[in-house]
């Protein structure tokens, strides 16, 4: 496994050199990096504080603006409005980056040809997958950091309705942070596979949007099932762990089967599909 996903792969180390130089080529791609940081640079700077507020127990909004709790709320609001808009953004991204990486090698009638080389499937699909996932790697971790703050700001008023002066709990914070981490990791994966698989189903823009809705359905099927397991399972500081890590399994095996889909289509297919005429 480490083997298909090392740079030892030559699919995965000629999609990589592929997305780079598109990424070095595309003057839109650079619009995009530095509209985003703009954007994103305050909002980055307000998970920040809300973090170090989680942790330290010191109101660190009130030292910045003490006499003004209107510039707070706004930065609360871009908070949350950014997790929102980054999160549907990059997963587009990364579910659009994903199909490229198949479509463009069907157009241009080299799939047959990297199907009938002496490469296993698995390292064809994978080696794509992993390539898309690194290539926005530093989107997701984005996407990532904005999670924390949130979570942060969450438990920051959790603890303030008990007490002005008491903070989160150090463990129970540190706990939520890496669920809401790995989370994070495995939602990406998932998209990137679910990406995959639009172009060798050969619906093209239809079969798009089907996975795109069913990537909704799922994420809000998985939360509401963890809510629900979290309420059945026995009174205990563990049991909302117990039920989150079960829906990250889940989101992980899904993927799995998501890429082993991919593989199996991969081989049943063994043609491009046909080009339409005019």
């Amino acid at each position: 496994m480490m083997a298909i996903l090392s740079k030892e792969n030559p699919v995965l180390r000629a999609e990589l050199k592929h997305q780079q130089h598109v990424m070095n080529t595309s003057r839109s791609g650079r619009i995009w990096i530095l509209l985003a940081m703009v954007m994103l640079i305050p909002a980055l700077l307000t998970s920040l504080v809300f973090t170090l507020e989680a942790f330290t127990g010191l109101h660190i909004w009130a030292l910045i603006m003490p006499a003004d709790q209107t510039n707070s709320s706004l930065f609360v609001t871009l908070l949350i409005i950014m997790n929102i808009a980054l999160y549907v953004v990059v997963t587009l991204i990364t579910m659009g980056l994903a199909s490229n990486s198949i479509s463009r090698e069907q157009e241009g009638r080299t799939w047959e040809s990297l199907l009938l080389t002496t490469l296993d499937v698995r390292q064809i699909v994978w080696g794509k997958w992993w390539a898309t996932l690194h290539a926005l790697w530093g989107d997701h971790i984005m996407v990532g950091i904005l999670r924390v703050g949130a979570v942060s700001w969450i438990a920051v008023g959790l603890s303030s309705i008990v007490s002005a002066d008491s903070r989160p709990d150090l463990f129970a914070l540190i706990l939520a942070l890496g669920l809401t981490a790995g989370y994070t990791a495995v939602d990406a994966a998932l998209s990137a596979a679910l990406g995959l698989i639009t172009p060798l189903g050969g619906m093209g823009n239809s079969l798009f949007l089907v996975a795109l809705i069913a990537r909704v359905l799922v994420i809000v099927i998985v939360i509401f099932a963890v809510s629900v397991i979290a309420n059945l399972l026995p009174e205990s500081t563990w049991r909302i762990t117990l039920a989150a890590l079960g829906g990250l399994g889940f989101l992980a095996l899904l993927t799995l089967l998501t890429l082993r889909l991919c593989e199996v289509i991969a081989v049943w297919q063994q043609v491009s599909p046909r080009r339409k005429t005019t």
